[in-house]
């Protein structure tokens, strides 16, 4: 699945910073959850910072989203 990317502030970029984005829908036009997801890597490091600015976004009450966003979260930081 995938979304639309936001433009990413020159600042951001210039600092290292790029973005992914993830997005689950109901097999439709219906977003179910969602996460916009930046990483930065770190000097001289074999190491990334991640972020998730404001999210995921996800209904609290949909165990199944939950469950998918975290999922792919957890693959994104192994």
């Amino acid at each position: 699945p995938h979304c639309h990317l936001p433009v990413l502030p020159e600042k951001k970029t210039r600092h290292g910073w790029s973005a992914a984005c993830w997005l689950m829908n109901d097999g439709g036009e219906n977003p179910r959850a969602a996460a916009l997801v930046l990483r930065r890597q770190l000097p001289r490091l074999p190491f990334s910072v991640l972020y998730v600015p404001k999210g995921p976004i996800v209904d609290h009450a949909d165990a199944l989203a939950w469950e998918a966003i975290l999922a792919h979260l957890e693959r994104l930081v192994r």
